[in-house]
């Protein structure tokens, strides 16, 4: 069971627990991430987080690492569109360590300049190796061209040039700014009582932030998405077509939140689905072939990636565009319905197991859909979903008159919107 307390200063704590292990996790769950971002800082939110680490007012960097290796402490961090994270893994007997050493990296680093210029080498390198990576820039052309408008359409991290130029001060002012009581969810997962880790959070966490602040939530965007058949193409040395067709898609969540994930696994996340056996398994068409469902805060990717040899793309498109009519015409079967559910039982389950995936969860859940993960009334969700869910998603997100298309290939010479289109 989740349990959630909310305080004064907009703190809100996510508590699981848990005594058939000694294990403990504790996330720090910052509700700021690269859409918070503007032309002049991007890539600042995956920097901060690459600094957590690396020294305070008072700890080293090497102070910290030492403090967490030599009780064999694992701690890492990630960035999102709208989450920054930062989390450990101990035994429960070491878990007030975490809270000293995670309050004051959370407001007090110091963003060292000579750790800060070493570090945004590290990062650099980083941005590189994903541009060298053909699926993972994929991705990122797939959310320029979509998400063409809104916060989400940069890609996560920045650009090398962008990072370069960032400075101590900048990121000074991005954790004033950001790095606040009332955006931070503490998830606590594990052998230890509330109780305890109200004490910690009132020792640790609470004289940095006095005032009566209101939690940050995500809200209804003040744009509308609009798709328009836009096309965007990027020259790589390839002989390979690497493809995302993207269609209309959620702009936060909702109570057809379920149903897209649902309709996603039948439609292209197994090997039994619709899209893998009519394009690999019936004519061996491609290596890759699925659905995309991501959904940020206000935004989010809904579609088709397929990776295939150049020869292959025009036949490619030319089946999906087949198996997408076939859908409307005819409709998802029971026997689909069926397997999705089981599906997401087994994800929901197996998401919820380990203090760090306990953890992970409730913080995510709180944040996007502000209540507490309750597995049981998901359970309840899934066995509500019926036929006619799924069919009125699959005629509502997947139709040709939203749609764009991203491609990473060797020549520019497929006119993917048309092909699909059926011109």
């Amino acid at each position: 069971m989740y349990n959630i307390k909310t305080y004064k200063n907009g703190l809100r704590l996510v508590h699981n627990y848990d005594n058939n292990t000694q294990a403990v996790t504790v996330m720090f769950y910052c509700l700021v991430g690269n859409a918070n971002e503007d032309d002049t800082n991007r890539g600042i939110a995956h920097l901060a987080e690459h600094m957590f680490f690396k020294g305070t007012k008072k700890r080293s960097a090497k102070e910290i690492s030492l403090i967490f290796d030599k009780l064999g402490i694992v701690n890492n961090a990630y960035t999102s569109n709208d989450c920054t994270v930062f989390f450990a893994n101990a035994m429960n007997k070491d878990i007030e360590i975490i809270f000293d050493v995670f309050s004051d990296c959370f407001f007090n680093s110091v963003y060292a300049p000579d750790l800060l210029e070493l570090e945004k080498k590290a990062v650099c390198s980083e941005l590189e190796m994903y541009l060298d990576d053909n699926k993972d820039l994929l991705w990122a052309k797939a959310l320029e061209v979509a998400l063409q408008g809104t916060p989400y359409q940069y890609p996560l991290g920045g650009t090398v040039e962008s990072v370069t130029k960032l400075k101590q001060q900048d990121l000074i002012n991005y954790r004033n700014k950001y790095y606040k009581t009332n955006r931070l969810i503490i998830s606590v997962s594990g052998n230890v009582s509330q109780t305890e880790v109200d004490k910690l959070i009132e020792k640790y966490v609470l004289d940095y932030e006095k005032e009566d602040l209101n939690p940050i939530t995500f809200k209804q965007p003040p744009y509308q998405i609009q798709l328009d058949k836009r096309f965007v193409f990027e020259h790589k040395d390839t002989d390979q077509c690497y493809c995302a067709i993207n269609f209309k898609s959620l702009q936060s969540p909702d109570a057809r939140s379920l149903t897209l994930k649902a309709l996603n696994i039948v439609w292209g996340g197994l090997m039994s689905s619709r899209l893998f056996q009519k394009v690999r398994e019936e004519k061996g068409l491609v290596y890759y072939i699925g659905a995309i469902s991501e959904l940020m805060s206000r935004a989010g990717l809904n579609g088709i990636q397929f990776f295939a040899n150049k020869n292959n793309t025009v036949e490619v498109l030319k089946t999906i565009r087949e198996a997408i009519l076939e859908a409307k015409q005819n409709g998802f079967t029971a026997e689909e319905l069926g397997t999705a559910k089981n599906v997401l039982k087994t994800q929901y389950t197996l998401s919820n197991i380990t203090p760090n995936s306990k953890a992970g969860k409730g913080a995510s859940y709180l944040a996007y859909n502000e209540e507490a993960f309750d597995l049981d009334k998901e359970f309840s969700k899934i066995d509500a979903l019926t036929l006619d869910d799924l069919n009125k998603c699959f005629n509502e997100f997947v139709n040709f008159d939203d749609l764009t298309v991203a491609i990473i290939a060797k020549d520019n010479d497929i006119n993917a919107n048309d092909i699909l289109l059926g011109k």
